[in-house]
């Protein structure tokens, strides 16, 4: 196992051999219960999409990177893809327990311990790294929770109840599985690159039901009401019909942020698809960050006021940004 220690944050060799290690246990532990696979990765639909997909416009160098080495993954059936380091970077989920310190001790101060256990319970799926043994919970899930529970305490607005839901780059389908945790009955809207919308399909179909998740592959198909909805970025015409279904939450958590610019006007261009509220996680940098130049562009269009922006509480160096957002009611 690689740690990608959060800059800022610091930890000795023997710190690091530590976490690790017990990492390892309670990870071997708790997939000793595995999740059966029913649903096997569906590479001929992938075929499919990346062949009609205008995807490529929409890539960093950085994340072709992580592209190119999920494919990889993929074509070789392995299932668990969140055990390698790769995806462990691209997803943020061995960052040394730094951050979860911090978030932890917030995240009791605003939930009680029997809602934390049934909100943090990792998936035995994919093979997560559980790196909370009180929660069974990973770093990824605690930072997922972190964000919705500070947007909530800021703006006021219980996203947890939120209905429509659009989230640009999913990961593997993680803060989704969590918001189907309060809500089972959302519309859930991820817009991603093709092969992260596949990894997103066998994840969230093994968990909550094949019945329950609709990958798009031919322009004549429409968003599911009440279920997950997969759409390819390349697929303008599902992409335009979005706004119609007036989002309760655009959410994109560090995935704007990493984009490029052309991406970033696109969204823009779409006015967050006239969504309610905007949650964006972002990094400002001091200095361009040549992986991630246009992290600081992260702006809101003329139809939103901003409620809030700041660096995150357990951003160490202050990298780490929120920034919400609420459309203006115009007469």
């Amino acid at each position: 196992m690689k740690l990608y220690i959060p800059k800022g944050g610091e930890m000795t060799d023997l710190e690091k051999d530590q976490w690790i290690q017990k990492v390892n246990i309670l990870t071997e532990s708790f997939h000793k219960n595995e999740i059966p696979c029913r649903y096997p990765l569906d590479m001929d639909k992938y075929l499919i999409l990346k062949v009609k997909s205008k995807y490529k416009r929409f890539i960093t160098d950085m994340w072709q990177k992580h592209y190119d080495r999920a494919e990889k993954l993929c074509f070789e059936n392995n299932k668990e893809l969140l055990s390698d380091d790769m995806m462990r970077y691209a997803y943020f989920l061995t960052g040394g327990g730094i951050w979860q310190k911090l978030q932890i001790p917030y995240l009791e101060s605003k939930w009680d311990e029997k809602q934390l256990k049934h909100y943090l319970l990792e998936d035995a799926f994919m093979c997560p790294d559980i790196t909370s043994e009180k929660y069974l919970s990973s770093e990824t899930m605690i930072n997922h929770l972190t964000h919705l529970t500070v947007f909530k305490e800021k703006t006021g607005a219980d996203v947890f109840k939120f209905n429509t839901i659009v989230e640009f780059g999913g990961g593997y389908g993680g803060m989704c599985r969590l918001l189907r945790r309060f809500n089972n009955k959302s519309t859930y809207i991820i817009i991603d690159l093709p092969i992260f919308l596949i990894i997103q399909k066998f994840y969230l179909s093994n968990i909550l039901g094949e019945e329950n998740v609709n990958l798009f592959i031919s322009d004549s198909q429409d968003i599911q009401k009440g279920k997950i909805n997969l759409v390819d970025i390349g697929d303008e015409a599902t992409i335009k019909l979005i706004s119609q279904y007036k989002p309760d939450i655009f959410i994109a958590a560090w995935s704007l942020s990493e984009s490029n610019k052309m991406t970033q006007d696109y969204i823009y261009e779409h006015n967050y698809f006239n969504a309610n509220y905007i949650l964006i996680g972002y990094r400002h940098y001091d200095k361009i960050n040549p992986d991630q130049p246009c992290s600081n562009a992260i702006k809101l269009t003329n139809d939103f006021i901003n409620i809030y922006e700041n660096s995150a509480f357990y951003a160490i160096e202050k990298e780490q940004w929120y920034c919400f957002g609420k459309k203006e009611n115009k007469t």
